[in-house]
C-alpha cells in the first residue's frame, strides 16, 4: 500500500481485523518505508526542523511577549534561556510598553546575570531591552538578536 500514511495504515489494518498500537504502526513504516514517510513528509510542504545549537548556560536568551489576553488587559512577557530552557522571567502587565518588558528584563538580570546575546522580534516592546544589551554588550556583537517571532522559541 504505497503513499499512504500512519492513520491510513492503522485504519486499513483495523478493518482487516488487527488491532494495533500508533506506536507499533509507527515503528514498522520507518523500519519498512523511512523513505516515503521522508517523502510524504516533504510533499506535504512540512518543513524539517532546523538543527539547533547555543555554546552553553546564559549564552543567548529569547524574549517575547503574548498578546493572547489582551482582551481582558493582560499582555505576558517571558525570557528564556536558550540552552537550558529555563525560564528566566515571566510576568503579566496590563501594557505592552517597553518600560514594562524592560523592567522585567532587568528583574531577571538582578537574579541571573547579563547573558552574551537576546534574541527577540522587532516589536516595539523590546526597544528598551536592544538598549541596554547594546549599550551593556557593544554593538558589533550581536547583542540583541531581531528575526521573527516564531523563531525566538526552541
Amino acid at each position: 500500500m504505497p503513499h499512504i500514511g500512519y492513520r491510513m495504515m492503522k485504519g486499513e489494518l483495523q478493518a482487516m481485523g488487527h488491532r494495533v498500537r500508533w506506536e507499533q504502526v509507527s515503528a514498522s513504516m520507518h523500519r519498512v518505508d523511512s523513505a516515503g514517510i521522508f517523502e510524504r513528509f516533504t510533499g506535504l510542504g512540512a518543513v524539517a526542523r532546523r538543527i539547533y545549537s547555543v555554546k552553553g548556560p546564559q549564552s543567548l536568551v529569547h524574549v517575547d511577549t503574548n498578546h493572547k489576553l489582551i482582551r481582558y488587559g493582560i499582555v505576558i512577557f517571558a525570557g528564556i534561556d536558550g540552552y537550558s530552557r529555563k525560564i528566566m522571567y515571566l510576568g503579566a502587565s496590563n501594557n505592552n510598553k517597553a518600560s514594562t518588558a524592560l523592567g522585567f528584563f532587568m528583574s531577571s538580570v538582578e537574579k541571573f546575570g547579563f547573558r552574551l546575546r537576546v534574541r527577540g522580534d522587532q516589536g516595539v516592546e523590546n526597544v528598551g531591552i536592544a538598549h541596554c544589551m547594546f549599550t551593556v554588550r557593544g554593538c558589533g556583537r550581536a547583542s540583541y538578536i531581531s528575526g521573527k517571532s516564531v523563531h525566538n522559541q526552541r
